[in-house]
């Protein structure tokens, strides 16, 4: 036997506030199925998100609550900057064979910020581990060029952390003789 809602029908669906959430009764679980107050029906309980007991299933709570903040997010020109640029940390986590990593989208701001002169674009700037080793945090990151973190991937992804570490090495040395012969061009 199925426990309703203490409102039938006419509130399921509705959100924000006025809803009606705060005063519902707890419905349990039948035989592995839990109640969506939006869905008004019986789901799995993989449905539902992990942790603290829920009556809302993910699909709803993506569409009521995350969809609205990744909007808000995404329309500030910066933090979708910093979003976009931890994603591809992220994603470069792979590369390395890294579960995780230990950066934060503020962390990368100050990264950004303090390798890249003024006059840079910081979409054209990516952030890589020095060694690939050691998971991506603020102590094992430095800022290159997109076309160096493509070119940087695909040694590692070919020759290996040895090679990687090399390559680095080359083109920091590259990047930083070429910054001295800018500063040398502009004193004079």
């Amino acid at each position: 036997m199925t426990a309703a809602p203490e409102t039938p029908a006419a509130s399921c669906g509705a959100s924000g506030p006025g809803c009606g959430a705060s005063t519902r009764k707890a419905i349990p679980d039948l035989d592995g199925r839990r109640y969506c107050r939006h869905c008004c029906a019986l789901q799995p309980l993989s449905a539902f998100p992990k942790g603290k007991r829920r009556y809302v299933c993910r699909r709803h709570v993506w569409q009521c609550v995350k969809k609205q903040h990744r909007a808000r997010i995404l329309a500030d020109v910066h933090r979708k900057m910093l979003f976009k640029q931890w994603q591809r940390c992220y994603a470069d986590a792979r590369t390395f064979q890294h579960t995780r990593i230990r950066v934060t989208q503020e962390d990368l701001a100050e990264l950004i910020r303090a390798a890249r002169p003024a006059d840079t674009d910081p979409a054209v700037v990516a952030v890589v581990p020095c060694d690939p080793e050691r998971v991506l945090c603020r102590d094992n990151a430095v800022v290159v060029h997109n076309e160096a973190r493509l070119a940087l991937l695909l040694v590692r992804r070919r020759h290996g952390s040895e090679a990687y570490a090399a390559a680095l090495a080359r083109w920091l040395a590259h990047s930083n003789t070429q910054a001295d012969s800018n500063r040398h061009s502009e004193t004079l």
